[in-house]
């Protein structure tokens, strides 16, 4: 077991910030296959009054995302973003998905929406550094990890 949280999960950015607009972003999608769960966490920017903007999880067994489907959750839908909620986050963990690749969606209508990003934390990677020493692969979307264990201050 690991004392820190880097070494359990893998991070992939999934969606770039994108302009203000009113069109669907589609984010790219992470293969769940070798971690018990997948935490999405929307970042958002600046709303325009009158937005209708919503955010929610799609799942499928086909790596060319023809088969995604939306997920069904306690949520019951598509979570919907208030007017006030500019500079929010949303997070959504599918715990112990039941389709193999899992993408974010954010929709936009109406009114502007800024997105600053949605960054995919895969975790308890378990499945994939079971009995190793390391962590979970860098994603190619990840530039380092560093770990910081009992640090004092000063310069290095």
């Amino acid at each position: 077991m690991s004392h820190n949280l880097s070494r359990d999960v893998s991070f992939v950015r999934v969606v770039n910030a994108t302009a203000a607009g009113v069109t669907l972003v589609t984010g790219t999608h992470v293969d769940s296959s070798m971690f018990d769960g997948v935490l999405f966490l929307f970042a958002l920017g600046a709303l325009t009054a009158g937005q209708a903007t919503s955010v929610k999880v799609q799942g499928g067994a086909l790596v060319n995302d023809s088969d995604m489907a939306d997920l069904l959750g306690s949520a019951g839908g598509p979570i919907a973003i208030a007017d006030g909620d500019s500079n929010k986050m949303i997070a959504i963990d599918v715990a112990m998905p039941t389709f193999r690749y899992l993408r974010p969606l954010i929709l936009r209508a109406t009114q502007n929406a800024v997105v600053d990003g949605v960054l995919a934390i895969c975790y308890h990677g378990g499945k994939l550094a079971y009995g190793q020493p390391q962590a979970p692969p860098l994603d190619a979307t990840m530039k380092a990890v560093a770990v910081l264990a009992s640090p004092i201050a000063g310069t290095p």
